[in-house]
């Protein structure tokens, strides 16, 4: 494969998917990019994310995908909820840039990445991510036939991806019939006294109800506990 930096759980699937669509986009053009599979709910620039890179130089890769560096990167942020395609540069004149998201922005630049076309991907049950492709110059109005083959191939990769499970739960998560219910009041906004109360259980039961949900689905408060649930299909509302 290319320069990619998966999880250890990736499956051969689901990079070869990758992988076939880097050779897609190269052959029209794109000489580098990036694809950020994103867990359900996730922010794109979160530790959860994992991103398959290709055509950056290594200390270049290094830098744009280093947690550290990430959370600065303020074209995933902006184009996701924009939810349309943009290039690097309108986010640029567009978007109101913290000093930190300023850096980065001088940091690609100072690095040759004069532009990339940003495209947000959008999938079942929550499984959205973020790309971006570049092809070593400025886009133009003129490379509009250019970008819209550029998003169809991100996007059917990314349905192709969600299809082969990159946003099942891989941690193995199951509730109790117990905890299921816990998490469902949790979801009807009730708080742990209400929830003892519903379910006619002490207070301190519901407390390590509520403990032992967070540790499965490795979260640390409420509303990251119902999203997570949601997006796994562990409690509806």
């Amino acid at each position: 494969m290319h320069s990619e930096v998966f999880s250890p759980d990736a499956s051969d699937a689901i990079k070869s998917i990758i992988d076939h669509s880097v050779d897609r986009m190269r052959k029209i053009g794109v000489i580098a990019g990036g694809y950020f599979l994103t867990p359900p709910f996730h922010s794109q620039t979160s530790a959860k994310t994992v991103i398959a890179s290709f055509g950056l130089e290594p200390e270049v890769d290094k830098f744009m995908t280093d947690q550290e560096f990430l959370v600065d990167d303020p074209f995933p942020g902006y184009v996701m909820t924009a939810a349309r395609p943009m290039t690097w540069l309108e986010v640029v004149k567009e978007a109101e840039l913290t000093e930190g998201q300023r850096r980065f922005v001088d940091f690609v630049h100072a690095n040759g990445l004069v532009d990339a076309l940003s495209v947000p991907l959008f999938g079942p049950n929550g499984c959205d991510s973020y790309s971006a492709y570049m092809i070593g110059r400025r886009y133009t109005d003129a490379d509009a036939p250019l970008k819209k083959k550029i998003i169809d191939i991100a996007q059917a990769m990314h349905i192709e991806v969600c299809r082969a499970g990159v946003c099942e739960d891989r941690g193995g998560a199951s509730m109790s019939k117990r905890e299921a219910e816990v998490l469902r009041w949790m979801a009807h906004g009730k708080s742990n006294a209400d929830i003892a109360t519903i379910l006619g259980l002490a207070p301190a039961t519901i407390d390590t109800f509520v403990r032992r949900i967070f540790t499965k689905l490795q979260v640390n408060d409420r509303i990251s506990a119902v999203l997570t649930g949601l997006s796994r299909g562990l409690v509806q509302l």
